[in-house]
């Protein structure tokens, strides 16, 4: 919430009390209207979502970590949309660029590892369409709670950390045929497993 303070003259006590309490509870009806908007800009200013566009190297915006002996950095999760609103809660893939940086670009081969990125970025893709058929399936049973969501969006975190190290262990140096295959598996997969159109379950419209 973003608060905006400005200086007013001096009135007698009475009137000052009354004007405190007014602008009091104004304050807190804008507070309830823009706190969710607010909250979600400022979280999400540097998310790059996976139905906007792949992911570029212009994307790697974070400050690199010196002290780390890796080149580049990146990260990939899924984003609750309005969790504050439970039959509206919609699960998004997203790429965060102030999380990604690249140390040296003349050691990044560009070609390969954005392939690769995008790859991991596919498969995040596909979890956030498992989690979000998962939370409409509980929207219409009256059964989606934060603590539901939480257990399922623990065990995509498992089965990524799985997945992740099974790609990097195929991949090493520059397996491009390993690539190539992993590619198509994942790219197939989100054709067999197309998203939901919709956040509010039918049954309740």
């Amino acid at each position: 919430m973003i608060t905006y303070f400005r200086r007013y003259p001096i009135l007698s006590s009475g009137l000052a009390t009354i004007l405190a309490v007014i602008v009091c509870i104004a304050l807190y009806f804008a507070y309830l209207i823009i706190k969710v908007p607010v909250k979600r800009f400022f979280t999400t200013l540097h998310h790059v979502y996976w139905d906007e566009r792949s992911i570029e190297i212009d994307d790697f915006k974070g400050f690199p970590d010196y002290a780390s002996n890796a080149n580049y950095n990146y990260f990939v999760g899924v984003y609750v949309d309005d969790h504050e609103h439970l039959e509206r809660v919609y699960a998004k893939a997203f790429f965060d660029q102030k999380e990604a940086w690249i140390k040296d670009k003349k050691k990044f081969n560009k070609r390969f590892y954005l392939r690769v990125i995008q790859l991991k970025f596919n498969i995040m893709e596909l979890y956030a369409r498992e989690l979000n058929q998962n939370m409409y399936i509980m929207k219409c049973n009256h059964t989606i709670s934060l603590d539901a969501i939480a257990k399922i969006m623990k065990y995509h975190e498992e089965q990524f950390k799985n997945i992740d190290m099974q790609i990097d262990q195929d991949l090493k140096g520059f397996n491009t045929s390993k690539l190539d295959q992993w590619e198509k598996q994942i790219q197939q997969e989100l054709v067999d497993n197309p998203p939901i159109d919709h956040k509010i379950c039918m049954n309740h419209q």
